[in-house]
């Protein structure tokens, strides 16, 4: 059984609204867990796939809420592997993909079937914190630099 949770939300919105959907989104991932929790445990090969962002890792300052919900995926993740003994709770993190979500923004993209030929190979050998392409890079520099991550993803 395979649970997969990815949460597309691109706003601007801010303070209460933003604060509201974000509670919204992140206590929606915790009930579907929940729900799905007893089955999960009663499967000998069970996993959760949650997919966050880089901009979970250093946000843009054009998306908050989107970069939040994609953070507090990125923890709930960590935290939900601590707890799973014989669940295992895989995190894609990817950098910007292809999709008409992102239609008209950004360059550089990876397509899905980048993104899948990645996450397979790291998914065969059981990683379960996947950087794809550029976050790799992203997260070398965060943990370096920090101030120079958020400069260079700051604006986007």
């Amino acid at each position: 059984m395979r649970l997969t949770n990815n949460k597309i939300l691109i706003t601007g919105a801010t303070s209460g609204i933003g604060e509201a959907l974000l509670k919204k989104l992140l206590q929606y991932d915790n009930e579907i867990i929940g729900l799905l929790l007893p089955l999960l445990k009663q499967n000998d090969n069970a996993a959760i796939i949650n997919v966050s962002s880089g901009l979970g890792l250093v946000p843009k300052m054009q998306a908050p809420v989107y970069c939040s919900t994609k953070a507090g995926l990125h923890i709930f993740s960590k935290a939900l592997r601590y707890q799973l003994d014989h669940v295992k709770v895989f995190e894609i993190i990817p950098p910007l993909v292809e999709t008409k979500m992102t239609t008209g923004r950004g360059k550089n993209k990876i397509s899905p079937e980048e993104l899948a030929a990645e996450f397979v190979q790291a998914f065969k050998r059981n990683h379960y914190e996947i950087s794809i392409g550029k976050v790799k890079l992203l997260k070398l520099l965060n943990r370096v630099s920090p101030l120079l991550a958020e400069n260079i993803m700051r604006r986007g």
